[in-house]
C-alpha cells in the first residue's frame, strides 16, 4: 500500500472513530455524517489505487461500482452500503426535519466498519499477491 493510500485509509479511520464517539453521546445525525465519510473515503482509497479521482460523491460511487462491483472484485453488498449511506447522509445533512433513530445510526456504523474492514483486507490481499 502506498504512503498516499495509507493516509487516505487513516482519514477514513478517523471518520469512523468520530462516528463511534458520536454514537456514544447519541448524536445520531453526526453518526450518519461521519460513518458516510468513512465509507466515502475508503472508496476514494480504492479508486486512488487505480489513479481515478472523481470530483463528486456521485462520480465516486459510479467509478467504485464500475471498477469494483461490476468486475466482482468486491461483493455487491458494498455498493448497496455505499448508496444507502449516501442517501442517509443527504437527508441527515440537508433535511432540517430529518430524524435518525439509534437503530439506524448503529446499523450504518456497523456497515461503515464493514466497508472499511473490507477495504483494508483488499489492500492486504494486494500485498500478498
Amino acid at each position: 500500500m502506498s504512503e498516499e493510500i495509507s493516509k487516505i485509509i487513516a482519514r477514513a479511520d478517523d471518520f469512523l472513530l468520530d462516528a463511534q464517539e458520536n454514537d456514544k453521546i447519541q448524536r445520531y445525525l453526526a453518526v450518519v455524517n461521519r460513518a458516510y465519510y468513512a465509507i466515502f473515503t475508503a472508496a476514494q482509497a480504492l479508486l486512488f489505487q487505480h489513479e481515478v479521482f472523481p470530483k463528486t460523491h456521485q462520480g465516486t460511487m459510479i467509478k467504485f461500482n464500475e471498477l469494483f462491483i461490476k468486475s466482482k472484485v468486491i461483493p455487491y453488498q458494498y455498493s448497496l452500503i455505499f448508496n444507502e449511506a449516501f442517501e442517509l447522509r443527504q437527508n441527515a445533512d440537508y433535511d432540517f426535519e430529518a430524524k435518525v433513530s439509534s437503530k439506524e445510526a448503529k446499523e450504518l456504523l456497523e456497515q461503515a466498519e464493514s466497508f472499511l474492514s473490507m477495504t483494508k483486507q483488499y489492500f492486504e490481499n494486494l500485498k500478498e499477491d
